[in-house]
């Protein structure tokens, strides 16, 4: 809805700008009349009006709001997913450090039993 509301802001505003711009370059316009002036921009505005009414009617308001909608799932249910992968990812971090830690131990405790093997067989020798 908010999309669409911008839109048809942006629509206006660019209309409202055309305008001035074919006004002012008219008013350089040698030999027209205040009157012949006038129905050229009456002429102006009502094309611009049916193009703007074609533009709209072939995505109609309600299916903009259905688009819109749509999108904002689409969009809601990607960041959920992006989150949950996110905690997944810390969680496979955390594994993956505890791992590293656990085989760590692993061989300072391998070390320490190679050295007391040697011991061991230095005193029986």
């Amino acid at each position: 809805m908010k999309r669409t509301l911008k839109n048809l802001g942006y629509a206006g505003s660019i209309l409202a700008f055309g305008l001035i711009a074919i006004a002012y370059g008219q008013n350089d316009s040698t030999g027209l009349s205040d009157d012949e002036r006038l129905m050229r921009l009456e002429r102006l505005v009502t094309t611009l009006d049916s193009q703007l009414q074609q533009r709209t009617s072939v995505v109609g308001p309600d299916d903009r709001i259905t688009r819109d909608f749509n999108l904002d799932t689409r969009l809601n249910n990607i960041e959920l997913q992006t989150e949950q992968l996110a905690r997944q990812i810390m969680d496979l971090q955390r594994q993956v450090a505890d791992a590293q830690r656990i085989a760590n131990q692993a061989q300072r405790d391998a070390q320490m039993a190679q050295q007391i093997a040697r011991n061991a067989e230095s005193r029986i020798r």
